[in-house]
């Protein structure tokens, strides 16, 4: 019976630290991001505009392919 006790006290342990361990690893951010607080309302056309760059220059890949 102690035994038995003693098991789940570890296991629950065990589970617990699991838990909790790789809390700090999980709040990373990804290194092509930028930050909210670092864009301005001023930058945001200049971010559209690479965005809506991008998708031209993938549509030119894509139909240069097909053809």
């Amino acid at each position: 019976m102690l035994k038995n006790i003693k098991y789940k006290m570890i296991c629950m342990a065990m589970a617990g630290l699991s838990l909790s361990a790789c809390e700090d690893k999980l709040n990373i951010e990804p290194r092509g991001s930028i930050s909210p607080d670092a864009v301005t309302p001023a930058d945001t056309e200049v971010l559209l505009n690479g965005v809506y760059d991008g998708f031209r220059v993938e549509l030119l890949r894509i139909s240069t392919f097909l053809c």
